[in-house]
C-alpha cells in the first residue's frame, strides 16, 4: 500500500504513524519519503507533527536494521582460550 498525499493533514500523519508500528522496512521509508516531501507544505501544526513523525520514524528504521558484525564483537562470543584464524591460514 503506497499512501501519495497531496498535503500533510494531521489526520493523514496519525494514519502514517498508526500504520508504521507494523510497517516493513520499506514502507517506512516510503513513509519518511512522503513525510519529507510534505513537511514544507503543510500548515504550522501538520509541520510540527511531522517533524516529530520524522523522529519516531527514522527511530523505528533504525531499530529494524542490524549492525554489521566486527571481528571484535565476533570475539565475545568465543571462549577465552578460543581465538579465530585469519582466512588465509585457515585455508591451508
Amino acid at each position: 500500500m503506497r499512501i501519495e498525499v497531496m498535503s500533510l493533514t494531521t489526520e493523514a500523519l496519525t494514519m502514517i504513524e498508526l500504520d508504521a508500528a507494523i510497517a516493513p522496512t520499506p514502507m517506512l521509508r516510503h513513509y519518511i519519503e512522503v513525510v519529507r516531501q510534505g513537511v514544507s507544505d503543510a500548515p504550522a501544526e501538520a509541520a510540527e507533527h511531522a517533524h516529530a513523525l520524522l523522529l519516531k520514524l527514522e527511530h523505528l528504521l533504525h531499530q529494524q536494521q542490524a549492525e554489521p558484525a566486527t571481528a571484535e564483537a565476533s570475539q565475545d562470543y568465543l571462549a577465552p582460550w578460543l581465538t579465530l584464524a585469519e582466512p588465509a591460514r585457515a585455508a591451508a
